[in-house]
């Protein structure tokens, strides 16, 4: 979530639960994206000069299948970037969000009768 400091300056404050795998996930590859940068301004409008895409919250595997069915959740869905673990650093993640809603899409819609 974006989340405004104790200085007044926003930032990204991801949740404490770095017990599941999506958050370790994420942990990890926002060191990765801070060591390939030299480090970002989270406080500037564009991180300093850098877009990074975060994605996560109902990844496959840890909130949901590999056809994004919610765990619990009879034909509940998610079929957007949160699948996907971590972030795609600096590259936008869109066509591989697509080609995943694709891939899914065609396995459930013959069954949906």
């Amino acid at each position: 979530e974006l989340a405004y400091d104790e200085s007044g300056n926003w930032g990204i404050r991801w949740p404490d639960d770095a017990t599941t795998p999506s958050a370790q996930a994420r942990k990890a590859s926002f060191e990765r994206l801070l060591a390939t940068t030299g480090g970002i301004n989270l406080s500037s409008p564009l991180g300093g000069g850098s877009i990074w895409h975060p994605l996560g919250g109902a990844v496959m595997g840890d909130a949901c299948d590999h056809l994004g069915q919610l765990y619990g959740y009879r034909d509940l869905y998610v079929i957007d970037g949160s699948l996907l673990p971590g972030s795609a650093a600096n590259a936008n993640p869109a066509f591989t969000i697509a080609a995943n809603a694709e891939r899914i899409m065609e396995t459930l819609i013959p069954t949906l009768s």
